[in-house]
This record gives C-alpha cells, structure tokens and sequence, in this order.
C-alpha cells in the first residue's frame, strides 16, 4: 500500500505536491499522451518528467492506456507501468 498522485502534469498536480507527499507512485495525465502522439516537444516533456519522478524514487503509470500503440510509446518514454482498458479487453 503506498500514494499515488493523480493528473501528474496538469496545473494543480505538480513537482510541489509531489514533494510535500512523497507518493509510491504517480499516474501521468491522459492528456499529456494524447498530445505526445503528434508533438516531439511533448515526447521531451514527458522523458523529462520520467527522469525527475524517478530521481524522487517515484513510479510512474501511464493511465487510461486503450491501445498497444499507446502501450509501446509509454515504454519507448521509459513508462513500465500502466493501466487501461486495453488490459481488460
């Protein structure tokens, strides 16, 4: 059992919360991927925000995850963890 931070990504889940929570884990915003389909500045982004979470001993899980597309971009950004209606199908 541990703390997950929701949203991580949009304004009112950031690096201060994260810090003064400490969670296990945080869940990236489905908006953030949606837009990193299309935009390479926003793949930077989040490799970025992989790399901070992971130096605060955080996980990070992909969310909302509907398709092995999106599965295989989460993994190429150094995402491992994930959940969405792809696993129930």
């Amino acid at each position: 059992t541990g703390i997950s931070l929701a949203n991580f990504g949009k304004k009112n889940s950031n690096d201060l919360l994260m810090l003064s929570c400490e969670p296990d884990f945080i869940r990236l915003n489905r908006e953030l991927l949606d837009k990193s389909k299309n935009e390479n500045e926003v793949k930077k982004s989040i490799k970025n925000i992989v790399k901070y979470v992971k130096t605060q001993n955080t996980e990070i899980i992909g969310d909302f995850i509907e398709s092995e597309e999106e599965l295989k971009l989460l993994e190429k950004m150094g995402i491992n963890l994930a959940q969405g209606f792809y696993f129930k199908k």
